[in-house]
């Protein structure tokens, strides 16, 4: 039995497609070239129904993913101070913010 006599037994019961069939009937409409008023009226499918599926076919599409993501921070990144006498100091810290409050405390005591 095909879909559009199922739909027929049905009368004005509205059908229930199973997800597999919604897909398979969303395929077959992309191949056909017809229109989606036309592909509905020769399956006996509801054009609300059809539109239903597009739309939750596109939510699906669209549901945020999460992926993993690593993220690496150099080890050690450098530090340039700009002294009130136009000099510069560079250094690298280990990410210790000890070493640059020291840092910072030294060159403020200047």
């Amino acid at each position: 039995m095909n879909t559009e006599e199922t739909a027929k037994q049905d009368g004005n019961r509205a059908r229930q497609y199973k997800s597999q069939q919604r897909e398979e009937l969303l395929k077959e409409y992309k191949a056909s070239g017809l229109g989606r008023k036309e592909f509905c009226e020769q399956r006996g499918i509801r054009l609300t129904t059809f539109y239903g599926w597009f739309k939750k076919r596109r939510k699906k599409r669209t549901t945020p993913a999460f992926a993993q993501v690593k993220v690496t921070a150099p080890k050690q990144a450098p530090i340039e101070i700009h002294l009130p006498n136009g000099q510069k100091l560079g250094i690298l810290l280990n990410g210790k913010q000890e070493e640059l409050a020291s840092l910072i405390r030294g060159v403020l005591g200047c």
